[in-house]
């Protein structure tokens, strides 16, 4: 027991070793730097990386598709003892075995030995995208949703399940093996629409149906003579009516299942990349913008539209038909020179498409009949509404959910509407009303109001006069404001000029008493 316990815990030790670790951002920014110095295939996409630890070995194992659309794997050997690098790369083509209903085949050699059972893993983040990406390359129908994602590892095989819904509601299934030995690849898809009900739940539905409809009768009983009366004929008829409805209805389903499984739809984006990608070489115009894309599966064959505009200003038309199992039938292409006002025509055409949408939607109005109006007269006062004095106008809509009618009228001092929706699937009716009062006047209403006006007017005369004398009064003051400065100014001015004058004259009499005693001292002298 000791030495089991103890080879147990050995063998786990390894297994803890040799368990793969996922490469960090610096490791796979190394792979791509050093590619080249490596001489290995350029490399267009990376799917995945990862190493082991072994003792003092590292192994790295890169995993990415080359421009040439190869699948190329490297392994690189790192020894820290030695210090020796050892790299192995091994680059093939896809071989793809397709086959519709899950189908696999089954080429086991002779003398193979069954391997242990099957591991199974989440996938990871890359490895999801790389499907996603791939998936309009491999012809397989479009994606909606992702709904599980695994593999299985087993020797040197690997095997991946992807399970999701299709954008035509479809269940689909999607395998992929790869064996690392031989370095082949091979998918297997299957697609299977959606079953509202199976046909083992249908019988058991009938069968208890008809288990509620048994009668048991237990001891003898004695039948009588029995006469439909008119109520159970009328019954009896209602239901033969309402069977033939149901049968109709689902005649029409059917039918517009058909329609619907071969109407346009718009394609993914993974089906327009792919578009993108490969148009170079189907020999058509070059991209400049891409319009829109749409598909139609029908009788077995998928039908794909692309429209475009080329780098020459040309709109560009190319289908492609497939068939569903892989194969190309027939690719054409048409192109014609853009007139310059081609997209205000596709605008204009949207929005008269747009507005039958709305009146289909909104639906259509008509004018009350006599018999409806008398109806609404005689049963008005039963809806608890205000009493009606002159009925004025009354129509009805008719849509696809239900029929509204709106009457109008004239109560006392009020104009009142009334709206009526009565839904077709449901016995439930609304009744809603609204009164506003009423804008019209009476003569004396009227008259007074008129007296009134003619007052106001009158005052507002009155007013207008008393501004007007009061502006001129104030005119007036300011007027003779001015002309008394003026006087004011010119009087100051004339006693200035007076002063100065005296001032001059006595200046004058100065010089002449001074000229006249020199001139007495000189006849003293």
């Amino acid at each position: 027991c000791v030495k089991a316990t103890e080879q147990k815990e050995v063998g786990e030790k390894k297994k803890e070793e040799e368990e793969s670790i996922a490469l960090s951002e610096t490791e796979i920014k190394y792979f791509e730097e050093h590619a080249d110095e490596w001489k290995l295939p350029r490399i267009k996409t990376l799917i995945s990386g990862n190493k082991k630890v072994n003792g003092g070995k590292t192994e790295t194992l890169y995993v990415y598709t080359s421009d040439d659309n190869k699948h190329c794997k490297v392994t690189i050997i790192e020894e820290d003892e030695d210090i020796k690098i050892l790299r192995n790369r091994s680059c093939f083509k896809e071989v793809i075995d397709l086959e519709e209903g899950g189908e696999k085949k089954k080429n086991k050699k002779k003398g193979e030995k069954e391997e242990e059972e099957w591991e199974s893993k989440a996938l990871s983040e890359t490895e999801i995208g790389y499907f996603k990406i791939l998936a309009g390359e491999w012809n397989l129908p479009g994606i909606k949703t992702l709904i599980d994602g695994h593999k299985k590892v087993k020797g040197g095989k690997t095997e991946m399940h992807y399970v999701y819904t299709s954008d035509d509601d479809q269940h689909c299934t999607v395998t992929i093996m790869e064996d690392n030995k031989s370095v082949r690849i091979s998918r297997n898809k299957s697609c299977v629409k959606k079953v509202k009900e199976w046909p083992e739940e249908r019988e058991s539905k009938k069968k208890e149906e008809e288990k509620e409809e048994e009668i048991e009768v237990e001891g003898d009983v004695e039948w009588e003579d029995w006469e439909e009366t008119e109520e159970e004929k009328e019954e009896a008829e209602e239901k033969g009516k309402e069977e033939e409805e149901e049968k109709k209805e689902d005649e029409d389903e059917t039918v517009i299942k058909k329609e619907e499984e071969e109407e346009l739809k718009p394609l993914s984006k993974s089906e327009i990349n792919y578009f993108e990608k490969h148009a170079g070489k189907w020999k058509i115009p070059a991209i400049k913008t891409f319009i829109d894309g749409y598909k139609k599966v029908a009788g077995g064959n998928t039908e794909k539209q692309y429209n475009y505009v080329s780098k020459d200003e040309q709109i560009c038309e190319v289908t492609v038909v497939e068939n569903n199992k892989g194969g190309l039938i027939k690719r054409e292409h048409i192109c014609v020179t853009k007139s310059p006002n081609w997209m205000k025509e596709d605008s204009k055409k949207d929005k008269k498409e747009k507005k039958k949408k709305k009146k289909a939607k909104d639906g259509i109005t008509t004018p009350l009949t006599e018999s409806e109006i008398k109806y609404f007269k005689e049963h008005g006062g039963e809806w608890k509404i205000p009493k009606m004095k002159t009925f004025i106008s009354g129509n009805k809509t008719v849509n696809a959910e239900q029929t509204v009618t709106q009457y109008t009228y004239i109560s006392y001092g009020k104009n009142c509407t009334v709206t009526v929706a009565e839904p077709k699937n449901s016995n439930l009716i609304k009744t809603d009303w609204s009164c506003v009062k009423n804008k019209t006047k009476t003569t004396r209403e009227k008259k007074s109001k008129k007296e009134e006006g003619e007052k106001g007017k009158s005052k507002k005369k009155k007013k207008q006069k008393k501004e007007e004398e009061e502006e001129e009064s104030k005119k007036k003051k300011k007027q003779k404001k001015k002309e008394e400065e003026e006087k004011k100014k010119k009087k100051e001015e004339g006693g200035k000029e007076e002063e100065e004058q005296k001032k001059e004259e006595k200046e004058k009499e100065k010089k002449k008493s001074e000229e006249d005693s020199i001139e007495s001292l000189i006849g003293f002298i």
